[in-house]
């Protein structure tokens, strides 16, 4: 390799091409760490590629305390003052843009804005569509609508599509500065998705899921013991038929008939520490959400008073 004189290395032309293009790119299926389906990205969440997309998330919005923990996070960054800093203080026309936008952003509302986009680190990433009209002879934002981020998709180069029934394979084109998106928890440059809380979320709030409807089950079990129906060998199959529906006239009547010789009996559940291990199931799991969420369970489950008045 030649050097100056001064003993740093010369680069050559061809060698300065090759030094500034990218070579571990994504595209046409280099990446070997994601299935690979030509025209569009795929995420490397292996759950967004058994399912539809994004909508196998939805259901853990519904849990109560996802949906607490996450209100507490986007909360406490809309709470915030926010404010339009000029690029060059000395220059009136950056101070006159930056005030500008300032009030555009009040008027289009962009607390309702950004809380809506906060979901990005939920989902892994979010993408809104911008609405420009004329005002005060300017072209300014009339609207930003928050879309759902799983009607999108990136393309081999890195363009963002739209998902249409007329075209599910590759999408639709987008113009230019007309889509805002934001990208949150992938750990590089090669997940254009981002990978989003959800993925973490998705077995703690399963867990407590099946823990709370076995609990309930429990309690229903407990609270109202089993009747059991007891008949001799050989007793037809007519008759086994009425004596069922005679348990099951049992759970909802006050009384009932039988004939003789057939017997009925309390099955009593035993509690056993059953409903405590429930309990604590569930305890569990809240917290292993709020830890995945904030980080930390202070200012929802643990400390005292003070202590959490304090955070």
């Amino acid at each position: 390799m030649a050097r100056s004189t001064s003993g740093v290395p010369l680069i050559r032309r061809g060698e300065r091409t090759a030094l500034s293009a990218p070579i571990a790119t994504t595209r046409d299926g280099r990446d070997i760490t994601r299935p690979y389906m030509h025209g569009l990205q795929q995420p490397r969440d292996p759950r967004l590629l058994r399912s539809v997309d994004w909508g196998v998330y939805e259901k853990i919005l519904e849990d109560d305390q996802v949906f607490s923990t996450l209100q507490q996070r986007r909360g406490a960054v809309v709470s915030r003052d926010w404010n339009v800093v000029p690029g060059d203080e000395d220059d009136p026309r950056s101070v006159e843009a930056a005030d500008t936008l300032r009030k555009n952003l009040l008027r289009i509302g962009w607390d309702r804005i950004t809380d809506k986009m906060l979901f990005a680190p939920f989902y892994g990433y979010a993408v809104a569509e911008l609405m420009w009209a004329p005002h005060d002879g300017l072209f300014q934002f009339s609207n930003i609508r928050v879309r759902h981020a799983r009607r999108f998709r990136y393309n081999d180069d890195g363009e963002l599509r739209l998902l249409t029934r007329e075209n599910m394979i590759h999408g639709e084109g987008l113009p230019d500065r007309k889509f805002w998106v934001a990208a949150a928890g992938a750990s590089d440059d090669d997940e254009p998705y981002g990978r989003g809380l959800a993925e973490w979320l998705y077995w703690p709030t399963l867990f407590k899921r099946n823990g709370v409807r076995f609990w309930n089950n429990f309690t229903d079990r407990y609270s109202a013991p089993t009747a059991v129906g007891k008949y001799r060998a050989g007793t037809p199959s007519s008759e086994v038929d009425n004596l069922l529906d005679a348990l099951q006239a049992f759970a909802t009547d006050s009384g009932i008939a039988v004939p003789e010789g057939v017997a009925i009996e309390l099955m009593h559940v035993a509690q056993s520490g059953s409903i405590t291990n429930f309990e604590t199931l569930c305890k569990y799991m809240d917290a292993a959400i709020t830890k995945v969420v904030l980080s930390q369970t202070m200012t929802t489950d643990d400390g005292a008073s003070l202590s959490q008045a304090k955070v």
